[in-house]
């Protein structure tokens, strides 16, 4: 690499036989950007204070790349900018999802084969939209903080359903419909969400059309 001088090289810190079982290793990119200097690390970046440690972690690293952190929060740019949580509603969280919408229809267009070439791809983003949790730092004593200093919070999904029910939201069942309707991990439900998205017109109309999605029954079925 050395010899052929490239722009940069990206470092994911994992094998591939471990995949996503075990953490990032970021102690091994921190070795490399030493070896290398244009290394760009990836790895376990979910929060601008998971972006903090990273960097902290391996001084070295000419930056950071962040692929599912970005995924399920995708503001989590302008956080690491501001160093601030965004802590959303599902309603302003709806509107960024009509946003990514309406740039499928300006894409693909606005007709039937629009339509197809935006249901291929934009029911996917759901899967990923259906894990975003309000993680706010706080603090040094926020228990987000001090879970994300021993394991990566998106590793962390149900020890961080845990820590909401129990001092943040309470149970599930008792947040609202729209909040509710946007956890459900279920393929089905992202498909009708992003066609729901689709077909509204404004940001008024894409909350009533998924407010019609989220019946009780709906909800009561799906969720996991």
């Amino acid at each position: 690499l050395g010899d052929n001088q490239p722009a940069f090289v990206t470092l994911h810190g994992r094998t591939a036989n471990a995949r996503y079982r075990f953490p990032a290793n970021w102690e091994a990119i921190h070795a490399a950007s030493k070896i290398f200097p244009r290394l760009i690390g990836n790895g376990d970046c979910l929060t601008f204070y998971e972006y903090l440690n990273r960097t902290n972690t391996a001084p070295s690293t000419l930056a950071v790349m962040i692929g599912r952190g970005a995924l399920i929060n995708p503001w989590i740019f302008d956080e690491i900018k501001n160093q601030q949580t965004w802590l959303p509603s599902a309603e302003e969280r709806i509107e960024v999802y009509y946003d990514l919408a309406t740039r499928f229809k300006q894409h693909f267009g606005d007709d039937q084969r629009g339509r197809s070439g935006t249901m291929y791809f934009f029911p996917f983003h759901f899967d990923f939209f259906s894990r975003w949790r309000p993680l706010s730092a706080g603090n040094n004593d926020s228990p987000f903080f001090q879970l994300a200093a021993n394991k990566p919070l998106i590793q962390s999904g149900r020890e961080i359903d845990d820590i909401l029910e129990t001092h943040y939201e309470g149970p599930r069942q008792s947040l609202p419909p729209l909040e509710r309707l946007l956890r459900i991990p279920v393929k089905s439900m992202h498909e009708s969400i992003a066609l729901a998205l689709f077909d509204a017109n404004s940001v008024q109309e894409a909350i009533h059309n998924l407010d019609r999605l989220a019946t009780p029954d709906t909800l009561n079925a799906l969720e996991i």
